[in-house]
């Protein structure tokens, strides 16, 4: 408001930040109302007509964007934030500047490919909790599932992220209802990453027993996961790791393995089960050159062989030669020297494999 002694100008303000989504989501955190982008429209549009009229028939004042559109949320993961420009666009907005979020899928997009570090594992996957093993029978595994859906279309934590195994759901049906079909992806021999089929999950109590493996939260019931807290637990909680650093073990196996094969070094002086992985990944390095149907994407072009190897790698060798954190040189107050080398890096390449599918959108 600008004031002098002769008149007062008043001058409307309607901020608003942080969105990043457009379908329907809780007001508040336990509630079951929902809010959507087009009721988000009708209010702002409500509150600027009631704003004083200018002498082209506008309304008289400012619609400010604070910042934080294009991260972080579900959507934003897949879109990278583009599903909010065209909506930023017909609201109409009159002054916008950025947030830190907006800033989190664009520092490194002039690089094909990067080194992941351990703060990028921390900021994924920034849970305490270690991951367990449980023994579910059909009925329990099919329960937690349902309980995971059980909040569709609301976009939160619960929602099922699985691997091993092919779901289909309807979202038509009412919650409790909506799991049509469960089945595990079984390999034909350890090294076979070609030759999979599915085997189904009857819902049947006291059948055929699943190892599980889940992070300890949902293995305690939260989320909807209530049919978890039952299982008897083959790996607890003093004896599982943190999903961060499983990742992250994974990750420097495979640079390790791939640096192997690249280099052709000789791999005498290994652990023998380096050089196995070593072996495993130049026999299959041409094959995953080429196109799979749909039942072998589903098993992410890797076999089970493949993570148990890189995994067993980092266990058993030095890492020095693709860690570019030297512990053994921290704790000695030596500096350490690493040479980015991006040739040696995964690839990661998201696809879409249909291990779950929701049968009522397809």
């Amino acid at each position: 408001m600008a004031t002098d002694s002769a008149k007062s100008i008043t001058l409307p303000l309607l901020q608003f930040n942080d969105v990043y989504r457009v379908v329907p989501q809780k007001i508040a955190p336990g509630s079951s109302d929902t809010f959507d982008v087009t009721q988000f429209a009708w209010l702002a549009n409500h509150l600027r007509d009631r704003w004083p009229k200018g002498e082209d028939g506008r309304p008289e004042g400012l619609f400010l964007f604070s910042g934080d559109v294009f991260s972080p949320s579900v959507e934003s993961s897949v879109t990278r934030g583009s599903h909010m420009v065209p909506v930023l666009n017909e609201l109409g907005i009159d002054v916008s500047v950025t947030g830190n979020h907006d800033f989190d899928f664009g520092l490194f997009l002039d690089k094909l490919g990067r080194l992941v570090t351990i703060g990028d594992i921390l900021e994924i996957l920034p849970f305490e909790d270690p991951l367990v093993v449980v023994e579910a029978d059909g009925e329990t595994l099919w329960g937690a599932l349902e309980g995971g859906l059980s909040k569709w279309p609301a976009q939160e934590g619960r929602f099922p992220v699985i691997s091993g195994m092919k779901v289909t759901w309807d979202s038509r049906k009412e919650p409790g209802q909506r799991v049509t079909g469960v089945w595990m992806i079984k390999e034909l021999g350890d090294d076979n990453e070609d030759a999979v089929y599915l085997e189904p999950v009857k819902r049947e109590k006291d059948g055929p027993k699943y190892k599980l493996v889940t992070r300890e939260y949902m293995a305690d019931g939260h989320d909807g996961f209530l049919p978890l807290k039952e299982c008897p637990r083959l790996i607890d909680e003093e004896c599982g790791s943190l999903m961060s650093t499983i990742v992250r073990k994974y990750f420097l196996g495979s640079q390790f393995v791939k640096r192997m094969v690249r280099l052709k070094e000789d791999s005498s002086a290994l652990h023998p089960k380096a050089r196995a992985a070593i072996s495993y990944e130049k026999s299959h390095s041409k094959a995953k050159l080429l196109w799979m149907n749909a039942l072998q994407k589903i098993r992410k072009q890797r076999s089970d062989s493949h993570y148990r190897n890189q995994l067993n790698v980092c266990a058993v060798q030095h890492m020095s030669l693709v860690d570019a954190f030297d512990g053994s040189k921290a704790r000695q107050g030596v500096p350490s020297t690493y040479v980015e080398n991006t040739d040696d890096l995964l690839v990661v390449s998201p696809e879409i494999d249909g291990r779950f599918k929701d049968e009522g959108r397809a």
